[in-house]
């Protein structure tokens, strides 16, 4: 009997034309930014939006983006600061990524690395002449 109540409740849920209504009003009237994402190697970052204001990325937040990528976040507002989480990816603010693979604590771990990293190593492997 619970089960089927469950999935009854879960049913009109789905299905609910009054809540998809409230959800978008609820969406539409969430205070909202749009801007590019700028990192900072303490693994917090900043929305910076054309406008020139920018919002505070904490670092859970920052684990869903990458520096230069385009977003839309929602501003949360606590006292006078201001943050924002990343919710949709509008464009990637890189093509390529360069990265090494370490082993760390019995767990492969990915260490982003910047492109000069790999022209260093390709430098660095060149044979000398000699």
């Amino acid at each position: 009997m619970a089960t089927y109540s469950r999935q009854l409740i879960e049913h009109m849920l789905q299905n609910n034309s009054l809540l998809a209504q409230l959800k978008q009003q609820i969406r539409e009237t969430t205070p909202r930014a749009e801007g590019v994402i700028k990192a900072t190697e303490k693994g917090f970052g900043f929305l910076e939006t054309d406008s020139g204001e920018s919002y505070f990325v904490p670092p859970p937040a920052m684990k869903q983006v990458l520096h230069g990528d385009r977003v839309e976040a929602v501003i949360h507002e606590n006292g006078d600061k201001k943050s924002v989480e990343p919710e949709k990816l509008i464009e990637a603010g890189l093509d390529r990524f360069v990265a090494r693979v370490q082993k760390r604590e019995g767990r492969l771990a990915v260490v982003p690395g910047s492109p000069l990293d790999s022209q260093r190593s390709k430098s660095t492997h060149q044979k000398q002449p000699g």
